[in-house]
């Protein structure tokens, strides 16, 4: 059986159940689209502006979570996260506004990760100090370098001196938990300069560790430029090595590109990696939820077109609905790539997809279902290890997730 493309414009139920017995945990991300200068590799929904609607966006985004929030009224928020764009330009008091509402909105546990990404080139104490007040507990800081000159080249607005003290000013601003991104694969890089980078990034005392191989769309700057990123044997290698490096002071990986002490893995996108429903709110962001198993997913709107839900309806309030913004693309997924889109997800993580969860979902086991052969087939060449639990990929077979969505797809 092949896995198709199989998505549907029909109606979604607006019930999202739970992929296990438990009440169904959920996330909430928030997308701020706006940046102060657009990088040379971004492919992400962003725009440079000087002039940034502070109150109003904020506005846009609680009238989208007012009309949103009966979907996910029946589940328990787990997290919120702040992505873009960069969200660090955000007027600090409408973060709180955010911030309040959603906790507001939803039923929680006593502590739920808030998650804010920075770029180290519109850091401030004084800023940090004000999204500590309003209860953002976790910082993802893109460092992407510690070399200057790779920094210029990717066309980012900030120095290594900079992100240095960016990650020293959330320090004393109180924050316990900061995520550092890095990039690698990066044009005429050498493993050795990636491990220095490593080295250097571990200095700044990180309890969370991000790793991205640079990718370039056709339509990106840098690409357009003659820029490449290495080749995939170099890339291998990068990968190989700064995993040992990592996990010899402590980080240990648990997702492709991920690495932390267990205690400070990423609640947020632990949550999606395994399948649960996340609410997207703000311009250009996807939401997910199901009913048994079927998915749906809610693409929002870009700014401009998301910005028009005010002026919907004359002198009223935005007209969002329970599923999304008016321009909002719906997609139903049936349940055949329903159940090859958890498996995929599963597998970029160590802990794999849960047995039980997928039992629940989709009513059988997953080693019956016609995945069955080829999992077995893959775990004889030692790509993926069957427990009584769950099934996950082996450290080898980690590096090799999109190989393993390809051969799950036939």
């Amino acid at each position: 059986m092949d896995i198709e493309d199989q998505r549907t414009m029909q109606p979604p139920s607006l019930t999202p159940h739970a992929a296990s017995p438990k009440p169904p945990f959920f996330g909430v991300y928030i997308h701020f689209p706006f940046c102060r200068a657009k990088c040379g590799y971004c492919d992400f929904a962003s725009i440079p502006a000087c002039d940034i609607p502070h109150a109003a966006y904020a506005d846009l985004v609680l009238s989208e979570l007012a009309a949103r929030a009966e979907v996910f009224a029946d589940g328990q928020l787990r997290s919120i996260y702040f992505g873009g764009g960069t969200p660090s330009l955000w007027d600090p008091n409408q973060v709180a506004r955010v911030v309040s509402a959603v906790l507001q909105t939803f039923a929680h546990a006593e502590s739920v990760e808030i998650t804010l990404e920075v770029n180290p080139g519109t850091a401030r104490q004084e800023v940090f100090q004000q999204l500590a007040g309003c209860g953002v507990n976790r910082l993802s800081i893109g460092v992407q370098s510690l070399d200057d000159d790779v920094l210029r080249l990717l066309t980012r607005i900030h120095t290594r001196h900079m992100a240095q003290h960016a990650v020293a000013d959330a320090r004393q601003a109180g924050f316990a938990n900061i995520n550092c991104d890095l990039m690698f694969g990066l044009p005429g890089q050498t493993v050795e300069h990636h491990l220095e980078q490593l080295q250097g990034l571990l200095e700044l005392g990180p309890n969370h560790v991000s790793v991205y191989g640079l990718s370039l769309s056709p339509t990106a700057p840098l690409r357009l430029a003659g820029l490449a990123p290495a080749e995939d044997d170099l890339l291998a290698d990068m990968m190989e090595a700064g995993r040992s490096v990592l996990e010899a002071a402590g980080f240990f990986q648990y997702e492709v590109s991920n690495y932390a002490p267990h205690v400070f893995r990423s609640a947020h996108n632990a949550l999606v990696w395994a399948g649960r429903p996340y609410l997207g709110l703000g311009a250009s962001a996807h939401s997910m939820f199901f009913a048994g198993p079927v998915t749906t997913r809610v693409i929002n709107p870009d700014l401009p077109y998301y910005l028009q839900a005010k002026n919907m309806q004359a002198n009223t309030a935005p007209s969002f609905s329970a599923v999304g913004s008016p321009c909002a693309v719906i997609e139903t997924i049936t349940e055949p790539t329903s159940r090859w889109e958890l498996l995929i997800l599963g597998l970029r993580t160590v802990d794999g997809v849960d047995r039980e969860a997928y039992r629940f979902r989709f009513g059988r086991d997953i080693l019956d279902d016609h995945f069955g052969p080829r999992l077995n087939e893959l775990s004889q060449l030692g790509l993926v290890q069957v427990s009584e639990h769950c099934i996950a990929p082996t450290a080898r077979g980690i590096w090799l997730a999109d190989e393993l969505a390809l051969r799950l797809a036939t």
